[in-house]
C-alpha cells in the first residue's frame, strides 16, 4: 500500500505510491518496483519459510526481504490505500547514510544474482558496476579529493 511521509509536526510531506517490479531482475537494478517498507505487509508463511530479515544489513533490510520473497516466487500484493505513515526528519539523510544505502544495495543485488540467468546477471553486473562508480565518485566529492576523480574511469 502507499506510505505517507510526514515532517516532526505531522504535516503531510508526500506520498510514495507503490509499484510491482517488471521482474525479480529489473527490481535489483532499480529500473523498476517500488515496495515501500513502511507499508510493506506479509504473511506469516512466508517468514516460516524464508526466516527472519538479515540483521547485518542497516539501511536496506527490507528490500532484502523484498528480493527474496520475489526469487522465490512470490508477488506482492498491492493495495490501493494508505496503510503507514512515516515521519521524515529534515537532519535524517545525510551523504554518508545515502552513500551506505547505496553500497548496500549492490551488495543485495550481487548476493542475489544467482537467481538471474547468464544475460540478466551480465546486465545486473554492468548496472552494479556503474552504481558503484556513482558512489566512489559522490565519496571523493565528498572528501574534496579531486585526484580520486581520475581513477574512475572505466579501462579501455
Amino acid at each position: 500500500g502507499q506510505c505517507q511521509f510526514i515532517n516532526e509536526f505531522d504535516e503531510r510531506l508526500s506520498l510514495c505510491s507503490p509499484s510491482l517490479p517488471q521482474s525479480l531482475a529489473a527490481f535489483l537494478k532499480h529500473d523498476s518496483g517500488m515496495l515501500p517498507g513502511a507499508s510493506s505487509f506479509w504473511r506469516r508463511n512466508i517468514t516460516q519459510s524464508l526466516g527472519l530479515l538479515d540483521e547485518s544489513l542497516i539501511h536496506s533490510f527490507d528490500y532484502d526481504y523484498q528480493c527474496r520473497m520475489l526469487a522465490s516466487g512470490h508477488q506482492p500484493v498491492i493495495l490501493n490505500q494508505t496503510l503507514a505513515a512515516r515521519r521524515e526528519m529534515e537532519t535524517a539523510h545525510t551523504a554518508e547514510i545515502t552513500l551506505a544505502q547505496g553500497r548496500e544495495y549492490i551488495q543485495i543485488a550481487l548476493r542475489h544474482a544467482h537467481h538471474l540467468n547468464a544475460s540478466e546477471r551480465g546486465s545486473l553486473l554492468r548496472n552494479c558496476d556503474y552504481r558503484n562508480r556513482i558512489y566512489a565518485m559522490a565519496e571523493a566529492e565528498k572528501q574534496g579529493d579531486p585526484s580520486r576523480l581520475r581513477l574512475l574511469r572505466p579501462a579501455a
